[in-house]
């Protein structure tokens, strides 16, 4: 029962962590197509709204309930493969985040109009590209994890009816 409960509980940090990925690519659009000084005031009104602990900390969440799953599903092959490539793959997007995402967020947290960087243009791109790839990432662990589900061994207990009612 833990190990659904687990199972569970992972699939929906993972969810959670894919919409907020995606939520992003829906205004990768709009966001490049405007010009320096909207951009950065976008940027910081991001900050405002998603403060950047939030998405960290649910990413952290999720690389470890991962994990921890990982090691509830140890003795089932099937699952565990599958489950290993979710938890990489996690462990992967958080690694994109910290090294290419959030050094652009940090960059123009405080930055006001009057301080536009020269390279914004560059910095914009490197914070929609780490965009793309947490988002591919996150959607890659999340099916990881829902055919590490399905290809879970079915416990005792399922076992023991599975005989009364000729379920395989």
């Amino acid at each position: 029962m833990a190990l659904k409960v687990w199972r569970t509980l992972t699939i929906l940090l993972t969810a959670l962590l894919v919409s907020l990925c995606f939520a992003e690519l829906w205004d990768m659009p709009a966001r490049l197509a405007m010009h320096g000084r909207n951009w950065l005031y976008a940027m910081n009104m991001h900050e405002a709204f998603l403060d950047a602990s939030a998405g960290s900390l649910l990413q952290i969440a999720t690389v470890g309930a991962a994990f921890v799953l990982l090691g509830m599903v140890r003795d089932d092959a099937r699952a565990f493969w599958w489950s290993l490539a979710a938890a990489a793959t996690l462990l992967i997007a958080f690694i994109v985040w910290w090294a290419v995402v959030y050094p652009v967020d940090m960059r123009v947290a405080n930055l006001g109009a009057a301080s536009l960087p020269v390279d914004w243009e560059s910095l914009r791109l490197r914070w929609e590209a780490g965009q793309v790839a947490r988002a591919a990432l996150s959607v890659a662990a999340l099916s990881a994890l829902v055919i590490s589900a399905l290809l879970a061994r079915p416990t005792r207990r399922l076992r023991r009816r599975s005989r009364y009612f000729m379920i395989s």
